[in-house]
C-alpha cells in the first residue's frame, strides 16, 4: 500500500503557496525602512489582502470615491496601487511619495493613490519643494552673503512674519526675477548688501521703464526694508525711492481676421466655449476658472459672470449645451461644481489652472485677455464712447470703462486708417 502500481499515473505533488512578503512582526516596530523596488511586485506572490492597513486603505479609497466622484476605472487603479504599496506594511512604516511614484511604471495612478495614503496619515512627502528648488537656482550666481540675505527675505515673504501675512510664491518670483540682474551685478563688486548705496539703487531703476521698473523698485524696497528691520544693514538705500505706476498700454483692436481664424482653429467643446465667453461676454481667464455650474441658467438663457448676470446669445447657449453634454459624458460621476474641469480636476473639487485655460486656445494669434479687451473696445466704438454704457453692459469698474471709452474716442477721431 502506498507503492504505485506499474503503469499507474503518479499524482503531481501539491503546490505550496508562497507566503506574501511582509515585514510585519506582531508587537515589533520597524527600526528603519529599506528602499523597495515596487516595479518587481508580483501579485500572486507578494499580495497580502489580509494586511490590516491595506484593508483600511481600500475602505478609505471607496469612501473618497463616493465623495469625489471618482470613476470605477480610477478606483480600480488606486486599489491595485494600494495592494502594491501596503501588502507589506508594518505598524510605524511611512510610505514616501517617491515610492508611490514607482506605481506609474505599473500603469497606475500616482496622484490619487498619494491622496489616499495621505488620508491615512502615513504619507512621507519627500518631494523637493518646487519654490525652494527655484530659489536655489536663482541664488546660485549671487555672492554668498547676498544670497543668504535674499533667501531670508524670500522665506519671510513666503511664510509671513510677526507683522506680515504670507505672500504667494508667484509674487516673490515676480519680484526676484525683476531684481535678479541687479543683484547679480552687485554680487560682482560687493560682498554684502550693506555696501549698496542710494545711488546704486537709482542707477538700477532709472534704466528701466513701465512694469519692469515698478517690479524692480517694489522688490528692492521690500528687500532692503526687511534687511533694515532685521538689523542686517545699517541704512536703507531705498528710503527715497519712488515706485510710481506704469503707464497702461494703448488699447488697439485686433486685426479683423483674427477671431474668424480663431473660430476655425478651436475644435473641442471646451475651447469653443472659452473663446465665446471671452469674445462675447468678456470673461477674464481667472473668471473662467472660477465659473460654477450654478452660474449657468440655460432654460432662462442667462449666465452670471463675476457677479454680473448677462443674457445668453444663441451661439453661446448652443456652445454651453454642447460643452455640458461633453462634460457629463467624460466625467459622469464628478462632484466638482466648477463649470470647467480637466483630467485632473474632474476627480476633485479644484478649479482648472490658468495654464489649462490658455492651452485650450493654443495656436491662436491672441490671448484670452486680448480677445476680451477687443470685445470691450468694439462695443465702445459701435455704441459710442460712453463709459456708463460699458460699465452697465460688462459689469466693469468705472476706471476701466473710462479707459475703453477714451481709447474708442481716439480711434474714432483718428478715422478709418486705424485699421492698419
Amino acid at each position: 500500500m502506498g507503492v504505485p502500481l506499474p503503469g499507474a499515473a503518479v499524482p503531481a505533488p501539491a503546490r505550496t503557496r508562497i507566503s506574501p512578503v511582509t515585514w510585519q512582526i506582531p508587537g515589533q516596530l520597524a527600526l528603519f525602512q529599506i528602499p523597495r523596488d515596487l516595479t518587481r511586485f508580483h501579485r500572486p506572490t507578494h499580495a497580502n489582502p489580509a494586511n490590516p492597513m491595506l484593508i483600511h486603505a481600500r475602505a478609505a479609497a471607496r469612501k473618497i470615491t463616493q465623495a469625489r466622484g471618482w470613476s470605477h476605472h480610477l478606483l480600480d487603479e488606486v486599489d491595485d496601487a494600494l495592494v502594491v504599496l501596503l501588502s507589506g506594511y508594518a505598524p510605524g512604516d511611512w510610505i514616501s511619495h517617491s515610492e508611490i511614484c514607482q506605481v506609474d511604471r505599473l500603469g497606475l495612478n500616482v496622484s490619487r493613490t498619494a491622496e489616499v495614503i495621505d488620508h491615512l496619515g502615513v504619507l512621507n512627502d519627500d518631494r523637493q519643494d518646487a519654490f525652494d528648488a527655484w530659489l536655489d537656482r536663482k541664488l546660485a550666481d549671487l555672492a554668498p552673503r547676498i544670497a543668504t540675505d535674499v533667501r531670508a527675505w524670500a522665506n519671510t515673504l513666503r511664510h509671513g512674519g510677526q507683522r506680515s501675512k504670507p505672500r504667494s510664491p508667484q509674487t516673490i518670483r515676480n519680484y526676484l526675477n525683476a531684481m535678479h540682474p541687479q543683484l547679480r551685478a552687485w554680487s560682482a563688486c560687493y560682498e554684502t548688501l550693506r555696501e549698496t548705496t542710494p545711488a546704486d539703487v537709482h542707477t538700477a531703476t532709472d534704466a528701466l521703464t513701465g512694469l519692469p521698473r515698478k517690479r524692480t523698485a517694489v522688490g528692492l524696497r521690500s528687500l532692503f526694508r526687511f534687511l533694515r528691520r532685521t538689523n542686517r544693514i545699517f541704512q536703507d538705500p531705498t528710503r527715497r525711492l519712488k515706485t510710481g505706476n506704469p503707464a497702461l498700454p494703448a488699447l488697439c483692436p485686433l486685426p479683423p481676421a483674427t477671431l474668424s481664424r480663431a473660430a476655425g482653429m478651436v475644435t473641442t467643446p471646451a475651447a469653443r466655449l472659452i473663446l465665446a465667453l471671452a469674445a462675447i461676454h468678456v470673461a477674464r481667464p481667472i473668471t473662467l476658472r472660477r465659473l460654477q455650474l450654478e452660474d449657468v441658467d440655460l432654460p432662462n438663457r442667462r449666465i452670471t459672470i463675476n457677479g454680473h448676470t448677462r443674457r445668453l446669445d444663441e451661439l453661446t447657449a448652443r456652445l454651453l449645451a454642447d460643452y455640458l453634454e461633453d462634460r457629463n459624458r467624460r466625467w459622469p460621476h464628478t462632484l466638482n461644481t466648477h463649470l470647467f474641469v480637466s483630467e485632473q480636476t474632474g476627480h476633485d473639487h479644484r478649479p482648472v489652472g490658468e495654464w489649462w485655460i490658455s492651452t485650450r486656445l493654443e495656436g491662436i494669434a491672441a490671448t484670452p485677455n486680448q480677445i476680451r479687451m477687443d470685445r470691450q473696445l468694439e462695443e465702445a466704438m459701435a455704441y459710442g464712447p460712453d463709459a456708463l454704457h460699458l460699465a452697465s453692459v460688462f459689469g466693469i469698474s468705472e476706471r476701466a470703462a473710462i479707459r475703453y471709452a477714451d481709447a474708442a474716442r481716439q480711434l474714432l477721431e483718428a478715422g478709418p486708417f486705424w485699421h492698419g
